[in-house]
């Protein structure tokens, strides 16, 4: 074997272990989170938790702040790995499905995704606020786009500003969620009713009458 893949291979490995070592510290964080909450995250805690130096976590990820945002990562990636998954152009099916995907997620491990959530409230992360809200909104103005494009729509009200509404009223229950007022079956049924209201107030006659009776079946 040559030198240069002698290199290679050595490079190779040490690759490997920062990518087990960085999964490892981010499983432990994760695991923290769930166990003492947002609070009882810290570097020292997270090093022991990991059995990796204190160095080690600041070398591979950063501080608390870059650990939450590496974790909200993976759980965006996920909910928009379910998004385009996706086959539905029905305006509402496409609702309770973007909706219950969310609440699948975070049902999968509520108590984590609550702290997770509530930790990159604490930590003041505006750039996170942005990015979350930007990808929530395109997702929800796709999906009023696609209501206008097959007729549901009049067309009356713009469709980012639908989209935008929309968002909104998802984030409102979400939030409710967080805060402890709602349990996962209340926020989404906050969250689609809010949603079904917005489109709504665009909404054709015939698509307008399919809303209403979805809307007081929610209630129900």
């Amino acid at each position: 074997m040559s030198n240069s893949s002698n290199v290679i291979s050595a490079d190779s490995v040490r690759e490997n272990a920062k990518k087990e070592r960085r999964q490892r510290i981010l499983e432990s964080a994760r695991d923290i989170l769930r166990e003492a909450g947002h609070q009882g995250l810290s570097i020292r805690t997270l090093a022991e938790r990991a059995h990796v130096t204190t160095p080690t976590i600041y070398n591979l990820i950063g501080s608390k702040k870059d650990i939450l945002l590496a974790l909200s990562d993976q759980t965006i990636n996920e909910l928009e790995s379910a998004h385009h998954a996706f086959r539905t152009v029905d305006p509402i099916e496409k609702a309770k499905e973007v909706i219950n995907g969310v609440v699948d997620v975070c049902g999968s491990d509520e108590d984590y995704t609550r702290q997770l959530l509530l930790g990159l409230e604490a930590e003041s992360l505006d750039d996170f606020d942005k990015t979350m809200w930007r990808r929530g909104r395109k997702v929800a103005i796709d999906d009023c786009k696609n209501a206008l494009d097959i007729g549901c729509l009049r067309g009356e009200i713009d469709s980012e500003l639908l989209g935008i509404r929309f968002a909104t009223g998802f984030q409102q229950a979400q939030r409710a969620w967080l805060r402890g007022e709602f349990d996962l079956e209340r926020m989404r049924k906050e969250a689609l009713i809010s949603c079904l209201i917005i489109l709504a107030a665009d909404a054709k006659p015939k698509f307008h009458k399919r809303l209403i009776e979805a809307i007081h079946r929610l209630q129900l």
